[in-house]
C-alpha cells in the first residue's frame, strides 16, 4: 500500500513495471507514462526526492538515491497511481 491525498493505494504489480520499463518515452515504452506521473509530483517534494543532495564536491554522481523511506515520495508515488486509475490508463500503458 502507498499513502495518496485519497487514503491508501495497492500498490499491486506498478513495481515490476517501473523495472521492466525501458527507460524511454517512445511509444512502445510500457511503464513511461506511470513514471511521469509519478516524477512529476516526486519533484515537488520539500527538499526534493533524493537521499544524496548535490554536492559541489561530486556534481556528476549528485543528486542520486531516490528517498524511498520520505512519506512525500510514498505519496507522489500512490497519487500517481491514483490519477492512472482515475483516467482508466494501465499500468503498464504503454
Amino acid at each position: 500500500m502507498a499513502p495518496s491525498e485519497q487514503g491508501p493505494v495497492a500498490v499491486g504489480n506498478a513495481c515490476n513495471v517501473l523495472a521492466a520499463w525501458d527507460l524511454h518515452e517512445n511509444l512502445g515504452s510500457k511503464g513511461a507514462i506511470l513514471f511521469r506521473r509519478f516524477w512529476e509530483r516526486a519533484l515537488g517534494v520539500t527538499g526534493g526526492p533524493w537521499k544524496n543532495a548535490f554536492s559541489t564536491s561530486d556534481p556528476v554522481h549528485t543528486p542520486n538515491g531516490l528517498e524511498t523511506l520520505s512519506p512525500q515520495v510514498q505519496k507522489a508515488f500512490g497519487d500517481a497511481l491514483n490519477d492512472l486509475s482515475g483516467a482508466g490508463i494501465p499500468l503498464d500503458a504503454a
